[in-house]
């Protein structure tokens, strides 16, 4: 079979581009020719393909006028997937992320040549012109759908009800493409399921599948330490500054921190002279295996819908106990009791309670890892995921 994945990147940028680069690696160890489509980038992977890829459009200066230009339908990307589909005949489409980068343009060349469309589903953009619904004041609710003026209101759009107003025009003009031409969604938690269905997705073109765990990432005999880990994006919608917060009046307990962002700065400042907070920034496989093995448990304190949650999976694989806040899929992944536990989003008090009754009870630990790694293998595996997109693909 001839599958053709399409994103905006092609190289592991984050969870959407290390999940189709992993699933991508799977099916061609099964056999199958998988070819990828996206925008030319000086990170990218190196591809055979690469002469196919329309030019980069970058978010910022003068690339963000031409980001706009490109966000509903663009010639220039349709003439580039339809010069790749008409050499290669692929049976299926699989999209990832298109939105502003490389627009609708490759669903109707595809359409148009009879290909099979899937899509997976990463983050909030099929409803929302704001990806992750939330921005430092405000979260835009998920079993309803703002107005127009409500959604230009909120300036969800760095700040701005201009640029709110025009993605989101875009947004709802695109959705229509995504319902036309899209032959199935899939979503890997129950929550994205519902969030799309309550957003006028029918029931019918939705297929849940559990996304997986990072297999590239080693899995080692645990040496625990008295160490809190997080591993994430340093950013307000993450809830990292609640988890500071409850660390503080925790002294038994160190916290190791993975991750970069806009408030990455700020914090190493604010916390240079501290030996409790670790910053160990951007991790590698083998560093993230060491990371999770001496980890006594792993906080994922999101105060923003999570779609998935991919970093507790990832730790569940390990046997790291879990804390997690309620949101979006969290709940769903941790089953509260059975691999974890779970506060309630931005409450410290909550939080820190939660981290001292798990660090006091080894014996409930042990339970979360045993329970943690076995779900990991039957719910949250490659070979599971790899095996029903497959079966998706036929139709």
């Amino acid at each position: 079979m001839k599958i053709v994945h399409a994103h905006k990147y092609y190289y592991a940028r984050r969870g959407a581009e290390r999940y189709m680069l992993a699933l991508m690696k799977a099916q061609f160890a099964a056999g199958h020719e998988v070819i990828p489509f996206a925008m030319d980038h000086p990170e990218n992977i190196d591809s055979f393909w690469s002469d196919y890829f329309p030019p980069e459009v970058k978010s910022i200066g003068a690339g963000a006028i031409a980001q706009t230009r490109r966000a509903y339908r663009s010639k220039e990307v349709y003439q580039y997937v339809a010069r790749l589909f008409d050499e290669i005949r692929p049976d299926v489409l699989h999209v990832h992320n298109l939105y502003t980068h490389l627009s609708t343009s490759v669903l109707k060349a595809a359409h148009e040549r009879g290909i099979r469309i899937v899509m997976t589903v990463h983050d909030y953009h099929l409803v929302s012109a704001n990806y992750a619904l939330w921005n430092p004041s405000t979260q835009l609710p998920i079993g309803t759908k703002p107005s127009f003026i409500e959604t230009m209101s909120s300036r969800f759009i760095k700040g701005s009800m201009l640029k709110t107003a025009m993605l989101e025009l875009i947004r709802r003009r695109t959705q229509q493409d995504y319902l036309h031409y899209v032959d199935t969604f899939i979503v890997g938690s129950r929550f994205m399921e519902e969030v799309l269905v309550k957003n006028g997705f029918p029931q019918s073109s939705i297929e849940h599948i559990p996304l997986f765990a990072d297999s590239s990432i080693p899995v080692r005999a645990r040496k625990v330490k008295r160490e809190v880990l997080y591993i994430g994006a340093l950013e307000r919608n993450k809830g990292i500054e609640t988890l500071l917060a409850a660390m503080r009046e925790i002294p038994q307990l160190t916290l190791r921190i993975a991750g970069s962002g806009q408030l990455e700065a700020e914090f190493k400042s604010r916390y240079t002279k501290s030996k409790r907070v670790i910053f160990e920034g951007q991790v590698q496989s083998k560093r993230l295996a060491e990371l999770y093995s001496q980890a006594m448990m792993l906080v994922v304190p999101s105060e923003w819908h999570e779609p998935f949650g991919l970093v507790a999976v990832e730790a569940m694989r390990a046997g790291v106990p879990l804390v997690v806040s309620d949101m979006g899929a969290l709940p769903e992944i941790v089953q509260e009791g059975k691999v974890g536990s779970i506060f309630e989003a931005g409450e410290v008090d909550d939080l820190r309670e939660h981290i001292k009754r798990l660090a006091a009870n080894s014996k409930q630990r042990e339970e979360f890892s045993k329970r943690g790694k076995q779900r990991a293998k039957e719910v949250f595996s490659l070979e599971k995921h790899a095996k029903r997109v497959q079966q998706l693909y036929r139709g």
